[in-house]
């Protein structure tokens, strides 16, 4: 699963996903008359083991 940051006319919200496709297509769902909708996975930041 990924978490992905849906934007639809402004406003974001956050899910978990099996793939950007399916994020989109829950949007779309949604929010049928939106202009605008962008979809992207939020990246994990890693630790390096020496920052710990």
């Amino acid at each position: 699963m990924r978490r992905c940051i849906i934007k639809v006319a402004g406003a974001y919200y956050t899910a978990l996903f099996p793939s950007t496709c399916a994020a989109l297509e829950d949007a779309m769902k949604r929010f049928p008359k939106a202009a605008a909708i962008s979809v992207r996975t939020v990246q994990q930041l890693h630790r390096s083991p020496l920052l710990r």
